[in-house]
């Protein structure tokens, strides 16, 4: 799986640094704070989010993450 996606963080530790973010159907990512496009410091429940998913060994993981403004897309 590549491409943007927008989704909105389920949860988030700030002090292991991951969580996951529900897209579409429910479907939950995980992600880590280390994958983060910029200097966010910390992510809330509730925040929209835009990332791309690769697929690891563990299973899908959200890359390239970044606030999303509602900017359009493209």
């Amino acid at each position: 799986m590549t491409g943007k996606y927008i989704g909105l963080v389920k949860w988030y530790n700030a002090k292991k640094g991951y969580g996951f973010i529900v897209r579409g159907a429910g479907e939950e990512i995980f992600f880590h704070k280390s994958a983060t496009v910029g200097d966010v410091e910390e992510y809330e429940e509730g925040q929209w989010i835009l990332y791309d998913v690769e697929t690891t060994a563990k299973g899908p993981e959200a890359t390239d993450i970044e606030p999303y403004t509602g900017e359009p897309l493209g």
